[in-house]
């Protein structure tokens, strides 16, 4: 994994340890990759199973195993993410505190 990614991984890595999903927008399809695996090797099956989506340019990653009245917050947070992306709509990010940016973690240096 590239150094610049490892900040982006430990904070999605906290925000799937917090809320049970995160996700990054903006990511570049050559390094999605990376960043699903880099988050999975993280975590290296502290939160059970992980399920991953790449959608549009968004990686999305939730916990397979949750608490029961957790599962329906998170997966209605990914159908209204994918919903919002698909319908093309402006997303909120203080409402969704596991939602990250590529550019926001990837500056290009100089």
């Amino acid at each position: 994994m590239e150094d610049r990614l490892a900040p982006l991984v430990d904070a999605m890595t906290e925000a799937l340890r917090a809320h049970r999903l995160a996700e990054c927008v903006g990511v570049p399809v050559d390094q999605e990759h990376q960043l699903r695996e880099g988050v999975a090797h993280r975590l290296q099956g502290e939160l059970g199973e992980l399920r991953t989506r790449f959608v549009d340019d968004t990686v999305f990653v939730s916990c397979a195993s949750q608490p029961e009245d957790s599962v329906s917050v998170s997966d209605r947070a990914v159908v209204t993410v994918i919903d919002d992306l698909l319908g093309g709509r402006e997303r909120d990010q203080d409402a969704r505190p596991w939602r990250f940016t590529w550019d926001g973690w990837n500056a290009p240096t100089q």
